[in-house]
């Protein structure tokens, strides 16, 4: 909130600036104003990737006009400068998202408003108000982002706030390194109170922030059509798409084919996911399974998309919100839009049944622009064998030993990209291979269809989970033969690896993608990189799956390890409660039981002193006598000391309890006055 305070009549309150500071109100010390806007430009900079540019624009220049106001006070503005500037926030803000309210359009605003309040500073009392509104300021940034690093960054600038807080109560100076000696010591000793409370405070079965209305923005990753360009353009994004964790060892690299959209139209060049009417009433057909299922749990990052990856084929869906289709594709019943967590089992092989009639259709539908030498090229494969499972391998065959080439930035393609491809430039990545593949098998006879999502991906021996990229996205064929049902094929996998056209680009990208890159030759420099970000990754991990993903099954997975899982809600709160009062109990005991004189201030070892000494000469302190009440008492007992007494204790008295703050300035002519005082006793006493 932006305060406008008035201002004295004059030429000044015509500008709208102070003519010059008021004597009668008590300044800041120098340099708890900007270190105040230190802290507010810095903590900024994490909302760049956030908020608009000229939101944040704006916010720098007048934290800009604050440094400048400081060192020129004449320059602070008054309100008929603070209203106008006010109003061009709000217009800014309104413009860029239409609404002063909401995640974005409300942090945008609090931000503004938190930089004029800091042209308003004229008090300690507004250095800690502006201290207090940073912390809750700080806030606002885990809405955008709750990595690790951010709360790493967040927590130091929270501790530095807190010594700027203490810093501004005290009314004399204290050493920097003193002050910030205080605000680590209160942080540690919050520590043990926040740990009970986070462990054992009720969860709820989702963050606070995931009930907040999100804006829906793009996002890189998997698309429901396929064609030239759409996989190969996303293999050069290294950002996350999911990390999983298996229950027992991690599959082979050759056998993690993480299923997305299946597309089963196309008019010979795009490929696409069927239609809404397309496959009615049918439904996921159980299938028998061989070999030993494989139980994982999948954290997803957000996609803006409702699919859910899973190992290729899934058994079942990872709850009520999530649906499997008819061809073995997993949709949740909204777009997922916060990272979600979500258990699956899969079987390596299945033999999914008969073939539907509408499938059968759709898996067989053919373009206009089949050209007549993509029908020879089937008829000479079939010529060896008719048998659908000989077709399928001559076809494999024909781009292992022909001169096809494996390249993530193949020539350009016209109307007819498959023909192309296949005749001409035999250059490209999965999405020819399988479009071109899928469209043959058709060709032959053979149902088909394309199904896109990821393949391979890293393990991080620091986590022991498996990270997929958005870099490991890939594209692969099912055809359906008789007694095995649909039937993975990947025609990228045959071509010859000595046909692999290198790319610079994804050296920094590659993690265990055997069937499709194999980049090597990685320096020194290049490992130690690699290992930092397999580090990044397990901190990320496990900040989310024990900070942030900590829900109520997590936290009762917890408790049961601990030996407190029969506790349910009532009792968790009930010790929680008790929990808590005991660490605060231990915490009173502890500060009870600090030495009465521990690291006092300046001015109050100063007055210690004097009372001490008057106590061995015979006149101690009352514990219930205030300064100038002991001054008079001492004044009374030796009157020839009186004037040495009394101007001891009523400086003493004005320093302590005035309204200006202390100086170091002020505390040597005290001093003085001391020693002189101390020096006439010892004489009295002799």
């Amino acid at each position: 909130m932006v305060v406008l305070a008035p201002r004295r009549q004059g030429a000044g309150l015509m500008l709208g600036l102070n003519p010059r500071p008021r004597p009668a109100v008590a300044r800041p010390r120098p340099g708890q104003i900007a270190v105040v806007t230190g802290l507010y430009a810095v903590a900024g900079l994490n909302l760049i990737p956030h908020l608009a540019p000229a939101v944040l624009g704006y916010f720098y220049l007048l934290l800009g006009y604050r440094a400048v106001a400081t060192r020129l006070p004449r320059l602070e503005p008054g309100r008929w400068i603070l209203l106008p500037l006010a109003l061009v926030g709000v217009i800014l803000v309104y413009r860029h998202y239409g609404t002063l309210v909401g995640q974005e359009g409300g942090s945008a605003l609090l931000t503004l408003l938190l930089a004029l309040k800091l042209l308003e500073i004229r008090s300690p009392r507004e250095v800690r108000l502006l201290a207090m509104l940073f912390a809750f300021w700080l806030v606002i940034h885990f809405l955008f982002d709750q990595s690790p690093w951010v709360a790493l960054l967040l927590g130091a600038l929270l501790i530095l706030d807190m010594a700027v807080l203490a810093d501004s109560s005290r009314r004399l100076p204290w050493p920097p390194r003193q002050v910030f000696a205080l605000a680590l010591r209160l942080s540690l000793q919050a520590l043990p109170l926040t740990l009970v409370l986070f462990i054992l405070f009720p969860r709820l079965d989702a963050p606070l922030w995931s009930f907040l209305p999100t804006e829906d923005q793009a996002r890189t990753g998997i698309n429901d059509w396929l064609e030239p360009g759409s996989v190969s353009e996303l293999v050069l994004d290294g950002s996350l798409a999911f990390r999983v964790r298996f229950e027992g060892p991690i599959p082979q690299a050759e056998g993690l084919y993480w299923r997305g959209p299946v597309a089963w139209n196309t008019d010979g060049r795009r490929w696409q996911a069927a239609r809404n009417d397309q496959f009615s009433g049918l439904a996921a057909v159980p299938a028998a399974r061989s070999g030993d299922p494989v139980s994982y749990e999948v954290s997803l990052e957000p996609s803006r998309q409702r699919w859910l990856f899973a190992l290729d084929l899934p058994l079942g869906t990872p709850g009520k919100d999530a649906h499997l289709t008819h061809d073995f594709q997993l949709l949740a019943a909204e777009p997922i839009k916060e990272t979600r967590v979500y258990r699956l089992t899969s079987a390596p092989a299945l033999d999914t049944g008969d073939l539907p009639e509408a499938q059968r259709t759709a898996g067989l539908a053919l373009p206009a622009n089949v050209t007549a030498r993509m029908r020879a090229l089937v008829a000479q494969w079939a010529a060896g064998s008719p048998a659908p499972a000989a077709v399928v391998q001559a076809g494999l065959r024909h781009f292992n030993q022909e001169a096809f080439y494996y390249s993530l930035r193949p020539p350009r393609l016209g109307d007819n990209p498959v023909d192309e491809f296949l005749f001409e430039t035999r250059k490209g990545f999965c999405e020819h291979y399988a479009s071109s593949f899928a469209l043959l098998m058709r060709i032959a006879g053979i149902p088909a269809r394309i199904v896109m999502g990821f393949l391979g991906g890293e393990r991080n021996p620091l986590g022991a989970h498996l990270i997929v990229r958005q870099s490991d996205a890939h594209a692969w064929v099912e055809v359906w033969l008789e007694g095995q049902g649909w039937t993975r094929v990947d025609p990228t996998a045959a071509v010859a690896p000595e046909r692999i056209e290198p790319s610079p680009e994804l050296t920094g990208l590659a993690s265990g993608r055997p069937l499709r890159l194999r980049i090597g030759g990685v320096d020194a420099w290049g490992r130690l990189v690699h290992g930092l970000r397999l580090f990044g990754d397990a901190l990320d991990e496990n900040w989310y799956r024990w900070v942030l993903g900590l829900d109520r099954a997590r936290q009762q997975a917890l408790l049961e390890r601990i030996g407190l899982g029969w506790l349910r809600e009532y009792g968790l709160a009930v010790l929680m409660v008790m929990a808590s009062s005991l660490v605060m109990g231990l915490l009173l005991v502890a500060l009870l039981h600090q030495p009465a004189s521990a690291r006092p201030d300046p001015l109050e070892r100063l007055y210690r002193k004097f009372c001490s000494r008057l106590a061995r000469a015979g006149l101690p302190r009352k514990a219930s006598e205030g300064a100038s009440d002991y001054g008079r008492r001492l004044a009374l007992w030796h009157p020839g000391l009186a004037a040495g007494f009394l101007a001891f204790t009523e400086r003493y008295a004005r320093l302590r309890y005035g309204r200006r703050p202390v100086g170091r300035g002020d505390l040597e002519p005290l001093r003085r006055e001391l020693q002189a005082t101390l020096g006439m006793l010892r004489k009295a006493r002799r």
